[in-house]
């Protein structure tokens, strides 16, 4: 018969064995298990704003946040640029394997299992070279951490599924929880939806996607007051906590919400 101390070397060692083989075959779980906070952004294509957006969500965001950088293949020496003037927060720089990404690309990257292991965290904020932080907002990230997902008002006060919002074939007749240019997501929530629709057309846009799995969640947003809240795309309802495609404000709006929020003025349609 074993006495203890066999017992708990061998205890050590199996667990041991089965933290490596978690590493090995599933390494975001212990980064998700323990939390973790990233931003992150996709650009492979020399973006002229790639720095001001990355020093935006840099100066006003928490540095426990790591900052993930997903670059063009050959643009590693674009995104350093990008990132040199940012202190005191762990930056990780990407290669991607194209220099340029069409919305497929962008689509398809964005509903990969792949990918998001690579993110060492289960809080994300998602942005994109056309996304600010507004600093002058009462709002912080730590009011939307609560949600599985949660991207950009837009369309008009639109939540859930009330009505045809998307404005494309491919993305009618479902769920809108915001666009997702400036968006906040669980990482093991979007894992989850990712195993759970398998046979999801690779091109389906991801924000209709994590929209429609949101719809299913008890930790989804529950009014349009809550998206408003969060980021400002097309119409200024709140001193919101972020901007997006700030160029399809409506007459009227522009103009006081960049009084608010200045940092958006400089966002640029590609």
């Amino acid at each position: 018969m074993l006495d203890k101390k066999t017992i708990l070397i061998i205890g050590v060692i199996a667990l041991i064995i089965i933290i490596g083989l978690v590493m090995k075959y599933s390494p975001g779980l212990i980064s998700t298990a323990h939390g973790g906070h990233a931003l992150v952004i996709v650009e492979p294509r020399k973006h002229k704003m790639l720095k001001y957006v990355c020093e935006n969500f840099d100066q006003n965001m928490c540095k426990s946040w790591d900052l993930y950088v997903f670059h063009g293949k050959s643009h590693r020496g674009h995104a350093e640029e990008a990132v040199q003037n940012i202190e005191g927060r762990k930056v990780h720089l990407l290669g991607l394997e194209k220099d340029d990404f069409t919305a497929d690309d962008y689509n398809i990257t964005f509903k990969s299992l792949d990918f998001w292991n690579q993110v060492k965290a289960e809080n994300i904020l998602v942005f994109q070279t056309d996304a600010v932080l507004c600093p002058a907002s009462k709002f912080k990230i730590q009011d939307f951490m609560d949600f599985d997902y949660i991207g950009c008002g837009s369309y008009d006060k639109a939540i859930g599924n009330s009505r045809e919002v998307w404005g494309k074939d491919i993305s009618m007749n479902n769920s809108f929880y915001g666009i997702g240019g400036l968006s906040f997501r669980k990482n093991s929530f979007q894992k989850k939806c990712i195993r759970d629709y398998p046979n999801i057309k690779a091109t389906y846009p991801e924000d209709v996607f994590y929209s429609n799995c949101v719809e299913k969640s008890i930790n989804k947003p529950r009014s349009a007051m809550d998206l408003a809240n969060f980021c400002t795309q097309d119409a200024f309802e709140s001193k919101s906590f972020g901007a997006h495609k700030t160029w399809y404000m409506k007459e009227g709006h522009a103009e006081p919400f960049f009084k608010f929020c200045p940092a958006a003025r400089a966002i640029q349609k590609d």
